[in-house]
């Protein structure tokens, strides 16, 4: 079966979408966006497959998968297809006839028909017992319109006891949306950290962010500022390779991007106090990270970027910023290899900027 979609994608449709289930209990939907990974492919698969088999018969009725292949040329169509072939019409396999990009990341969900959905990247991989605890946590608390997942990472085997990327996280915990746009911060810009009422975003366009290597994080900010219930689940349930490699602009997607991407959620109602946290900490937490190994070490694999582009283009988008600003020329003047944590940075750069602004004449005189 063939199916447009908008005015330019034709996908390709390699299973029946089943009917939507008469049942009074949540589905949830998993769709994995792919391209040309077919290895990495197979053993996201392979911990969905065990995931499944830990499930009840009622429960596997609540799940769905969706596979959404842009246009791949090695081995996908058939890992997918004999997925496909042991879940029946639980799952979807979806071709495009030609490559979109990244955009393929968040429209593998446009025919997702679960109540919730989870994107989960074709490199990351469920942890044991990861779909129960969900269908726990979302059939004990039937009003939560998200819940923000801790990962852990791994370089070899996802079952090394890597580090969870949220540490503080404790047990189940309700968030409001400013708590949960805080605690996300950078990894806002993540795959597989959010499951979301699907509804809350099924009916917008999301066309002015394709081509932002983003686009499902505008969707995400959306959910915080359209839903109400919210809760972070502090036990791992996805694991994430780390150092995998991506061809992207690092600036274009991680300064310029995310900051629009802030702009956004707080026009669509973030605080501000919030947006000013978010944009400071990702720069000292991340930007000035990367920066700094970019001076020690030289461009990083495919990101082409050398570090007097990315002081240049870094400094432009936070010199309207007096903590920001400072921040960025501390680390500008700082030798290689930096030896003072960025957190004690974050400080200086604070108390830098508070002087600054003493030393301003004020008055119309001025």
């Amino acid at each position: 079966m063939i199916l447009p979609l908008g005015m330019s994608n034709i996908l390709v449709v390699r299973s029946v979408l089943r009917s939507r289930l008469l049942t009074d209990r949540d589905r949830l939907s998993l769709c994995v966006p792919t391209y040309n990974r077919c290895a990495l492919l197979r053993d996201a698969l392979a911990a969905l497959d065990a995931e499944w088999q830990r499930l009840s018969p009622a429960r596997r009725d609540r799940l769905e998968f969706v596979i959404c292949d842009n246009a791949s040329t090695d081995d996908t169509p058939l890992v997918a297809d004999q997925f496909v072939s042991r879940h029946g019409a639980h799952a979807q396999y979806r071709r495009r006839a030609t490559n979109i990009g990244a955009d393929n990341v968040y429209l593998c969900t446009e025919t997702a028909t679960g109540d919730f959905v989870l994107i989960l990247s074709d490199d990351d991989v469920l942890l044991p017992w990861a779909l129960t605890r969900l269908f726990d946590l979302l059939d004990r608390d039937t009003e939560l319109d998200a819940v923000a997942l801790n990962l852990r990472s791994f370089k070899i085997s996802p079952h090394e006891n890597g580090r969870p990327a949220f540490k503080t996280w404790s047990g189940v915990q309700l968030r409001s949306r400013d708590e949960l746009f805080a605690e996300l911060s950078t990894m806002l810009v993540f795959l597989s950290i959010l499951v979301y009422r699907r509804t809350l975003v099924a009916e917008t366009d999301y066309t002015f962010a394709r081509g932002t290597h983003l686009i499902q994080s505008y969707a995400y900010a959306d959910v915080l500022n359209r839903g109400s219930q919210f809760a972070t689940l502090a036990e791992p349930v996805v694991a994430y390779r780390r150092a995998n490699q991506s061809t992207f602009d690092y600036v274009k997607v991680f300064v310029d991007g995310y900051l629009d991407l802030l702009v956004y959620a707080h026009r669509g109602g973030m605080s501000t106090a919030t947006y000013e946290r978010m944009k400071r900490h990702h720069l000292r937490r991340h930007v000035l990270q990367m920066m700094l190994l970019l001076k020690r070490e030289g461009a990083q694999g495919d990101m082409r970027l050398d570090w007097r582009e990315a002081r240049q283009r870094v400094w432009r988008r936070y010199r309207d910023d007096p903590v920001g600003a400072a921040m960025v020329t501390a680390a500008t003047m700082l030798p290689a290899p930096v030896t003072i944590p960025l957190e004690y940075l974050g400080r200086a750069a604070i108390g830098a900027a508070r002087w600054t602004s003493r030393q301003r004449p004020h008055g119309r005189g001025a």
